[in-house]
């Protein structure tokens, strides 16, 4: 019996039954993982874990939603990491709503040995349907830079609608862009379907224009055709209209209200008759909202006689899109924003020497206003004239030059005291010419004036500073700052360009986490009355500060960085707050003063004359809210970072992602801000000091061959005392040797 048992404990205990021990359990594990599953994203800026807006958007999901994707296999870098980051984003999404909700689908447009394979030509084709054409990428192969076309986009399909995305330029902030993309189908799918009336797109074009232009009779029906697709992904909702003003007084009446482009001509030789006009342009509208575009370009032409002037049809290759794009405005299914455009503030458009364009369009847009109407309803708002909207959360006030009246303030802080948000960039000194004899001019400058700075006042000093924090009237530099390398000679440290370390960003406000690095110019440092904003119980927290090798100057300001010397002593250099975040109950400016007076212009009303024949104006007083409900506050000491090369320069990219989140913010979208720039690739080392660079330099030179001399020595005369031992151990039992 013994023996069986024996023999028994042995089968149990052989290596087979072990081995199959080994997969049942492995099986069991894995049946419990289906059962239990979760998965640890371990990247610093959790870029493979979807942001609560995410979620939020995909469980809004009412119809299917559909990812068609185009990718060409096998990129370079840095595209070869997308297309596997994109898969493992989207396995994502669909973790998060119901899978009759959501597909997606990589389709195949590679060719295989320089051909294509049906599937493949059928793949393209539907890709162009969707408006994603091939692209060139870099390719860096053999020491050689070369270009290869791919495809890199995909179509987002909501039901019947459908908003193409590139994806050449989404290496991050992916989540962003297919969140917001979504969450903007959604948004657009419910308010087509509850329109009450048709969004009018209406041509107004001179037929007396066509002999001067070639193809200038092929706008209609290709506007037409535009019209038609635009319809099959919209509910039908688009309505075009072709209106000729041509000896027709209340179409051209009607063209001047709405400010369609229109070229004119003097009728008599003389130039002294009437002007006559010829129409030529697009407007998109709802109800009473509109917006004009060009149909027809006005430039030089190389013809056969040489370089000449012509009017010629504009490109209608992207027209589907600047129509969609402006209907999401038009129809309000974005957040409103207000952007203050009086007081000599920042334009939102660039001037006509600042890029080449047709002078019978539009203003080309700048960078931070063509990203906002991405996102939101930009309204532009006079303060002079303008009531600020109710239906405003953020107001914008960006680089004024120009002083604001007590009424202007008034309205500004009441606007705080509803509880809304407040965003101001504010120069603390402004770039001004001095008046200076042209001779003098000559003979001294050689023909350049040298600039001044002086301190900026615009009156928003006072009110800002009532609330605890304002902009210093000083200029700062940093020596923690950019280095222009092109110099001849070496380098040189370009002190008024601060750059904005890790170190000194505050990465505990949400919407910073991922902002990595600044660099920022013509800064002016905060004041900041802690004691004052203890008393009105506002929270204050500083976004991001100087080096601690910063010094602020208030005279004799240069912009030479040849001629900026740095404080020879230590303690005249500091680290200085440059943008504050301020929250809470905040006091009014106003309390316990007399409202300003409101200015009423009653001369269209036939207001009553004083004796010098003017009309008068009535004073309106306002009630003072003097505590305002929770509002938010964003101040930052400088306005000019906010123009087209500080914010779209390879070297400022995070700035504007900083701007935006901080706005993102302001309107209650923080997850948005975080989402934005959570896989941004810029991970900058922290600041060290020349010692710690020279220490780290000779220990990677001489402290590997240090080391690896110390080890085998320390390996060597453990071996000698070894066999100093062993010989020892010999030598005792072995008498005999000795």
């Amino acid at each position: 019996m013994e023996e069986k048992k024996n023999i028994f404990l042995q089968i149990l205990t052989g290596k087979w039954v072990r081995f199959v021990l080994y997969i049942v359990v492995a099986i069991l594990v894995n049946l419990a993982g289906l059962a239990v599953f979760f998965r640890i994203d371990l990247t610093e800026s959790r870029m493979y874990t979807l942001s609560e807006a995410s979620i939020k958007t995909l469980q809004a999901l009412k119809q299917p939603l559909t990812f068609q994707i185009f990718f060409t296999e096998n990129l370079p870098a840095p595209y070869n990491t997308l297309e596997q980051y994109l898969k493992d984003l989207l396995e994502e999404y669909s973790l998060h709503t119901e899978r009759r909700f959501f597909n997606y689908q990589f389709n195949n447009v590679n060719s295989e040995e320089g051909k294509l394979s049906e599937e493949a030509i059928k793949n393209q084709e539907l890709a162009r349907s969707y408006g994603i054409a091939q692209e060139n990428v870099q390719v860096v192969k053999d020491d050689e830079v070369k270009f290869q076309m791919a495809y890199m986009g995909m179509a987002v399909i909501y039901g019947d609608m459908s908003e193409t995305i590139t994806l050449t330029n989404f290496q991050s902030g992916l989540e962003y862009k297919l969140t917001s993309t979504i969450n903007k189908l959604i948004s657009k799918n419910t308010a087509l379907l509850d329109l009450p009336e048709k969004i009018k797109v209406t041509i107004y074009l001179s037929t007396e224009l066509y002999p001067a232009a070639e193809n200038l009779d092929t706008i209609p029906a290709k506007m037409k055709e535009i019209v038609d697709n635009l319809n099959k992904k919209n509910y039908d909702k688009f309505e075009l209209q072709v209106i000729d003003p041509s000896n027709n007084p209340a179409a051209a009446a009607e063209a001047d209200k709405l400010n369609v482009i229109a070229f004119r001509e003097q009728e008599s030789p003389n130039q002294s008759g009437p002007v006559k006009k010829y129409y030529a342009g697009l407007v998109i509208s709802y109800k009473d909202k509109h917006e004009n575009f060009p149909i027809v370009d006005y430039g030089p032409v190389i013809t056969s006689r040489g370089l000449e002037m012509k009017i010629q049809p504009v490109e209608m290759g992207n027209m589907e899109d600047t129509i969609s794009g402006t209907v999401e405005n038009l129809i309000d299914i974005n957040m409103n924003i207000g952007i203050v455009t009086s007081n000599d503030t920042l334009p939102l458009t660039k001037d006509r020497n600042q890029v080449n364009f047709n002078p019978y369009s539009p203003r080309p847009e700048t960078n931070l206003y063509r990203l906002l109407k991405e996102v939101y309803t930009v309204k532009q708002i006079d303060l002079k004239k303008d009531e600020i909207p109710s239906d405003i959360q953020c107001l914008v006030i960006a680089g004024p030059k120009e002083s604001f009246s007590d009424w202007e303030l008034f309205k500004i802080d009441q606007f705080l005291m509803k509880g809304k948000s407040l965003a101001v960039f504010l120069d603390g000194i402004q770039e001004t010419t001095p008046d200076v004899d042209p001779q003098m001019q000559q003979l001294y400058y050689g023909g350049q004036i040298p600039k001044e700075y002086v301190p900026l006042t615009t009156g928003l000093e006072k009110l800002l500073g009532s609330y605890g924090v304002t902009v210093d009237q000083g200029y700062l530099y940093d020596e923690s700052c950019y280095v222009d390398n092109s110099k001849q000679g070496g380098s040189q440290k370009v002190y008024f360009a601060p750059k904005i370390e890790p170190a000194t960003i505050n990465h505990n406000i949400n919407f910073m986490k991922n902002i990595n690095e600044l660099l920022l110019v013509t800064l002016s440092p905060l004041t900041i009355d802690s004691a004052l904003l203890e008393q009105n119980k506002l929270s204050n927290k500083v976004l991001f500060s100087s080096s601690k090798d910063s010094w602020v100057v208030k005279k004799d300001i240069s912009m030479d960085a040849r001629s900026i010397q740095p404080p020879m002593l230590s303690e005249d250099k500091k680290s200085f707050p440059i943008a504050a975040l301020v929250e809470g109950d905040f006091p009014s400016y106003f309390a316990g003063k007399e409202a300003p007076s409101k200015p009423v212009d009653n001369s269209s009303e036939g207001g009553e004359q004083n004796q010098a024949g003017k009309t008068s104006a009535f004073e309106v007083k306002e009630p003072v809210i003097e505590k305002g409900a929770y509002g938010r506050l964003l101040l930052m000491g400088s306005g000019q970072m906010l123009r087209d090369d500080y914010t779209f320069n390879e070297n400022f990219t995070q700035n504007l992602y900083m701007v935006i989140n901080a706005i993102d913010y302001l309107n209650g979208r923080a997850d948005y801000a975080v989402m934005r720039t959570k896989t941004q690739e810029v991970m900058p080392l922290n600041s060290t000091k020349p010692e710690e660079k020279n220490f780290v330099k000779i220990l990677n030179i001489g402290g590997v061959p240090a080391l690896v001399i110390i080890m085998g020595i320390l390996i060597f005369l453990r071996r000698r005392a070894r066999r100093s031992i062993i010989q020892k151990k010999f030598e005792k039992t072995n008498p005999a040797n000795s």
